[in-house]
C-alpha cells in the first residue's frame, strides 16, 4: 500500500516491528518479490550489533547500494564512483555534495574536494554532510521513486538515528519511502524513532507489528 502511494508521488516512513526471528525479514522478502518493486529504486542499509561505535554506517551502506559502491572495493574507486553518480544525477550541485558524502563514507579527497572540507570539523562538518546527504537523496527521488530499507535499526548508533530523522522529513515532499526493520523495547534507537515520528509524520508513517504465529 505505502509502495502504492509512493508512485503515486507520495513519501511515507514504515515501521516493522518485532522480536528476532519472527519473520520480519521474510515479510520484506515477499514485498520485494511483488511486482510494484521494479518500479522503485531500493537501496538497503543495515546497522550493526557493534554499530553502536559505527557512526552513521546504516547511512553509509545506503549511498554505497544507491552507487553501486561494493565491499570490497577499495576507497580510491569506490570515491571516483561515487563522484560520477553524484555528477550524473546532479551536476549542478556536484562540487558541493560529493566533498560532505565522501568524507562520512571515509573515502580519500582530492583536489578542489579536499580543499572544500579543509578546516570544516565538528558540528560545522556534521551539518554539512547532513544537508548534502539530504540534498542528494532529494535530487535521486525526483528522478525514480526510492524505497531505503535499514534493517537492525535498533542497534544504529546515536549520530545515526539523529541523522535518520533528519532524513525522514524528506518523505513530507519527496517520492521517498523508508522501512525501518527493528527489535522492540531499544529505548534509545526503536522507541525514540517512533516518538519522533508520531509527533513530526503522523500523516506518513505506520506501524507494523510482527505477531508470534499461534
Amino acid at each position: 500500500e505505502s509502495i502504492k502511494q509512493l508512485l503515486n508521488g507520495r513519501g511515507g516512513v514504515v515501521n516493522i516491528e518485532g522480536m528476532a526471528g519472527i519473520g520480519k525479514s521474510r515479510l520484506m522478502a515477499e514485498v520485494m518479490e511483488k511486482e510494484i518493486i521494479k518500479n522503485v529504486a531500493f537501496f538497503e542499509g543495515r546497522a550493526l550489533s557493534e554499530g553502536r561505535n559505527l557512526s552513521f554506517h546504516p547511512i553509509i551502506q545506503i549511498i554505497k547500494s544507491w552507487s553501486g559502491i561494493k565491499e570490497d572495493d577499495n576507497p580510491a574507486v569506490s570515491y571516483q564512483q561515487l563522484s560520477a553518480n553524484i555528477i550524473r544525477i546532479y551536476p549542478e550541485q556536484a562540487s558541493e555534495i560529493i566533498p560532505f558524502v565522501a568524507t562520512m563514507m571515509g573515502f580519500p579527497l582530492e583536489g578542489e574536494a579536499k580543499q572544500r572540507v579543509k578546516g570544516i570539523e565538528g558540528e560545522a562538518l556534521e551539518r554539512l554532510i547532513l544537508k548534502n546527504t539530504r540534498d542528494l537523496l532529494a535530487r535521486a527521488a525526483s528522478i525514480r521513486p526510492i524505497v531505503i530499507m535499514v534493517e537492525d535499526a535498533h542497534w544504529a548508533d546515536l549520530s545515526s538515528i539523529s541523522f535518520m530523522e533528519s532524513l525522514f522529513k524528506l518523505a513530507k515532499n519527496h517520492r521517498l519511502l523508508f522501512i525501518n526493520v527493528f527489535r522492540p523495547n531499544y529505548k534509545e534507537t526503536g522507541e525514540r524513532l517512533k516518538l519522533f515520528l508520531k509527533e513530526n509524520l503522523s500523516e506518513h508513517y505506520k506501524e507494523i507489528t510482527v505477531q508470534p504465529l499461534k
